[in-house]
């Protein structure tokens, strides 16, 4: 009898939130605040898990949220500018974990 075997490989928020604050166009996107562009971003590097990428100003207000409801703790980071303006935005991923 044979079986086939699906692996679904999982990988942490902080691993791909690294990766993503290498990538200018992931910068650009998130002060663009443009939704679309970050899913599809997302989409490719996170596979089929599950997550809520969330960005938030200094204050704690809710600029945009994508994703779904997951439980846990955040991965975060603060971007501090971009062109040459300071404009603090806080940036929250979780992921389901397995």
């Amino acid at each position: 009898m044979n079986q086939l075997s699906l692996m679904v490989r999982y990988e942490a928020s902080d691993n791909i939130l690294g990766t993503l604050l290498n990538d200018e166009e992931f910068i650009h996107v998130i002060y663009n605040y443009d939704s679309s562009k970050l899913r599809a971003i997302l989409n490719s590097h996170r596979g089929p898990t599950p997550y809520n990428l969330t960005l938030l100003d200094t204050q704690g207000n809710k600029l945009l949220s994508i994703g779904v409801y997951v439980e846990g703790l955040a991965t975060t980071s603060i971007l501090t500018s971009a062109n040459g303006t300071i404009k603090p935005i806080i940036i929250c991923l979780k992921m389901k974990q397995p």
